[in-house]
């Protein structure tokens, strides 16, 4: 006979169980969010990991530490939401005009995505009110793919 499988089925083919501590407050209110969803603890922590080793397994590939081996006087670029009195900072200590222009040419490429972002969502608020939450399936379309 074989052996009978009891309980949900394993998805995993490695699995291990892994025990640390954590704030009890915090615990507590991810359990009562996570039951509230009707989401398995385990899999919103297994999202958690495999979104952060997204961003952040490969280290960023722009700036490698080696970088400043090479260049002492290697400044990297700020974070997007970094403090603004860095970024001020980190544009004022560019000095050659070729790097100036390309900084210049990327944030005004950004404001444009943003730009174009806002006039979608504005749109959308507009179709929401007018179809009773209904956007157009064309429009839903065209925004996906320019996103």
């Amino acid at each position: 006979m074989k052996d009978a499988i009891v309980g949900r089925p394993n998805k995993y083919t490695s699995r291990i169980v892994y025990t640390s501590s954590i704030e009890k407050e915090l615990y507590e209110r991810f359990k009562e969010v996570a039951w509230r969803e009707r989401k398995p603890m385990n899999i919103l922590i297994q999202e958690f990991m495999k979104d952060y080793l997204k961003k952040h397994g490969e280290g960023n590939p722009l700036y490698q530490i080696d970088k400043w081996i090479e260049n002492p006087e290697f400044i990297a670029t700020p974070a997007f939401f970094e403090d603004i009195e860095k970024w001020k900072a980190y544009v004022k200590r560019i000095d050659d005009p070729k790097e100036l222009d390309k900084h210049t040419i990327r944030s005004r490429y950004l404001q444009a995505i943003f730009k174009r972002r806002n006039e979608d969502m504005e749109r959308i608020g507009r179709w929401k009110a007018d179809w009773n939450g209904v956007i157009p399936a064309d429009e839903m379309s065209r925004i996906i793919d320019e996103s």
